[in-house]
């Protein structure tokens, strides 16, 4: 059961938004970034400094997503 468990705790990571790890990068190559709206700019390479703790933060935050995303997508209301 523990191993289920662990193989489906790693799914759902792998699968989840990753929103704040996907705007860093965006941010730090300099392209434009649709989730948030920001325009291309100037890369910015201090950026991926920061990966490092986006992705706990996404970990941690993948549960609160998870409810919104069920939330949004049952009702009719576009993302």
């Amino acid at each position: 059961m523990k191993t289920v468990s662990t193989i489906l705790l790693f799914a759902l990571l792998f699968g989840s938004n990753g929103c704040m790890t996907y705007s860093a990068v965006k941010r730090a190559k300099g392209e434009q970034n649709g989730v948030m709206g920001w325009p291309a700019k100037e890369p910015q390479p201090g950026y991926y400094a920061l990966v490092p703790l986006t992705v706990p933060a996404d970990i941690a935050t993948s549960p609160f997503q998870l409810i919104i995303y069920v939330a949004f997508s049952m009702s009719s209301t576009p993302l």
